[in-house]
């Protein structure tokens, strides 16, 4: 699981889901793992509130996201959830982040913040059928694909030339000082 964004008020959410489930299941702990997909603030922003609870029913485990990006391992383990769904009733595949606008195909730009018509996080194991495609297309190069409802974006470390990385910073910080700024929606 990842601990999401500001003001989710993941702790006492999951504490009291946690403690319904262990009684409904005659329990008294069940440990939990954290493992983000990386480390943007909208994934780890509840950490800490988790880490405070330090209950006993909930050990946890926070496995860390500093790994570098290894694309034979991304296509080994895209591979294995295609395997390892095969055959059971899959509800819904959940990404780890939805940059991609309603519209097929088209992506908002990095680093925007309020994505009003962002396209639904929950999508389907043909999705997942699609992204094997994908990615077994790119022969081992890693880059970007538009998909019509997800993208493939694998980031290498020289994802942004230094000039890029300004602009985007400079972005970041325009849409944070917009953030809560409701104000051009009033008419």
């Amino acid at each position: 699981m990842e601990t999401g964004s500001r003001d989710g008020n993941l702790a006492p959410t999951l504490n009291r889901t946690v403690k319904s489930w262990l009684a409904r299941n005659g329990r008294t702990s069940i440990p939990l793992i954290v493992a983000h997909t990386h480390e943007h603030e909208d994934h780890i922003w509840g950490d800490k509130a988790l880490l405070a609870m330090n209950d006993p029913a909930m050990p946890i485990t926070f496995v860390p996201s500093e790994v570098e990006f290894d694309f034979p391992s991304f296509e080994a383990s895209v591979e294995r959830l295609i395997k390892f769904t095969e055959g059971k009733p899959v509800a819904q595949v959940l990404g780890n982040h939805i940059e991609q606008t309603s519209t097929p195909f088209l992506d908002y730009p990095v680093g925007t913040m309020y994505q009003p018509h962002q396209h639904e996080l929950a999508l389907t194991r043909g999705t997942l059928l699609e992204l094997g495609d994908a990615v077994r297309s790119m022969h081992g190069t890693v880059k970007r694909l538009c998909m019509r409802d997800f993208s493939v974006w694998p980031v290498p470390p020289d994802f942004m030339s230094p000039e890029e990385d300004v602009k985007f910073k400079q972005y970041v910080k325009e849409q944070r000082a917009k953030m809560w700024d409701l104000s051009r929606f009033i008419p």
